[in-house]
């Protein structure tokens, strides 16, 4: 009887750990990034200064269950917001899109320049150099 009751606490021990660490892969799973960035902004042809900020939530590589390596956020001068929910981190760049490329908006970041630049629509453009900033939503 008394190995019965401990192999019983075993098991919840067990269960408890495994879950211990699955929310601890959740909660340390993601990377922010936050940048405030200058540049053109192309539209219909007309070139003009523009500033920009973006936001990426990068997955971390324990997060297997994932479709995608993450998320941005595109905050315009304008104050207009874009959410791109498909995000590949190749290691050069980090390219995201609303649906997997199939159709503006889209973009592409340089982790080596910190230069971006992302399709809004057909036309409209922007492209500028961008500078990591603290993230105070935290």
């Amino acid at each position: 009887m008394v190995v019965r009751i401990v192999k019983g606490r075993l098991g919840v021990l067990v269960i408890l750990a495994v879950g211990v660490v699955f929310v601890i892969a959740i909660i340390f799973g993601v990377k922010k990034y936050n940048f405030a960035c200058t540049g053109i902004e192309t539209a219909d042809g007309t070139n003009s200064p523009t500033e920009f900020s973006l936001k990426v939530e990068r997955l971390r590589g324990g997060i297997f269950w994932a479709d995608d390596d993450g998320t941005v956020w595109l905050e315009t001068q304008s104050g207009r917001t874009y959410l791109f929910t498909y995000f590949d981190d190749s290691g050069l760049y980090w390219s995201f899109a609303e649906k997997e490329f199939q159709s503006p908006p889209f973009g592409r970041f340089s982790t080596i320049s910190n230069k971006a630049l992302v399709g809004i629509s057909d036309g409209h453009v922007l492209e500028g150099n961008c500078q990591q900033v603290a993230d105070y939503s935290q």
